[in-house]
């Protein structure tokens, strides 16, 4: 019995393993706690990585940012983001291992974890209970693309 490339490729991406670094916003540096809004994806591919971001929907009006600078201290961080995503695996991957550090300012080291891509589903609403529902992770999210002009 042949079996159609496409089952055989879906199959291989579902099985592909991937690193995640969960993102928050905090108001306050004093605070402990803030408000997880991005979620970065390194994909283990064939001996490279490829970086790819997502953003809560509407995370302008979700993190409630205290100021426009603090706001534009994370547009600039989200272009960063986009063009890590878009350079040379070596460049993402670099720059996602600095991430686990960042503790400084608005934007947090959340949290960060390994798992098959098809387990995403299960493992990041565990992060974002207020946000999933019953939606899925392409509902609550939008990726970080080629012309960020950011969710509004």
């Amino acid at each position: 019995m042949r079996r159609h490339p496409a089952s055989s490729f879906t199959r291989t991406v579902k099985m592909t393993p991937c690193d995640y670094q969960i993102l928050e916003y905090t108001y306050s540096e004093l605070r402990t706690h803030g408000v997880p809004f991005i979620v970065i994806l390194r994909f283990h591919m064939q001996n490279s990585y490829t970086l790819t971001g997502y953003v809560l929907r509407d995370w302008k009006t979700k993190i409630e940012t205290a100021s426009e600078c603090e706001l534009g201290d994370v547009e600039v961080f989200l272009e960063d983001l986009r063009h890590h995503s878009r350079t040379s695996p070596a460049s993402g991957a670099g720059f996602f291992d600095h991430l686990e550090g960042l503790s400084v300012g608005p934007l947090r080291a959340f949290v960060s974890g390994s798992c098959l891509v098809h387990e995403l589903d299960t493992v990041l609403p565990m992060f974002f209970k207020e946000e999933f529902g019953l939606l899925s992770r392409q509902r609550s999210f939008e990726i970080i693309g080629e012309d960020f002009s950011a969710p509004q």
